[in-house]
């Protein structure tokens, strides 16, 4: 069966589909970048904005949430959402 006169723009031939080739170099699960220290920093601040959401307003921790690294030491402080008056941050 043929398509009417000027119909024929709305029936576009169908292309064969694609295939793609799979790079054996990239890892299926995406962890590229576990030994870097700022996705561990990325993801904690990532949950204090989630558990600082559900609390109520002014969405504050009963006390300051502490990031420490491997050696002790605190690389951040968060006290909820919001940015404090004065508040510094530490490097």
């Amino acid at each position: 069966m043929r398509p009417d006169v000027g119909t024929q723009a709305q029936f576009k031939k169908r292309k064969p589909p694609k295939t793609y080739r799979y790079d054996t170099s990239l890892d299926p699960a995406l962890s590229w970048d576990e030994g870097n220290g700022s996705r561990g920093l990325g993801e904690w601040l990532l949950a204090r904005i989630s558990d600082a959401a559900r609390l109520p307003a002014p969405h504050r921790f009963s006390e300051p949430q502490r990031f420490t690294g491997a050696d002790g030491r605190t690389l951040a402080t968060v006290h909820g959402l919001g940015r404090r008056r004065g508040a510094t941050e530490s490097h």
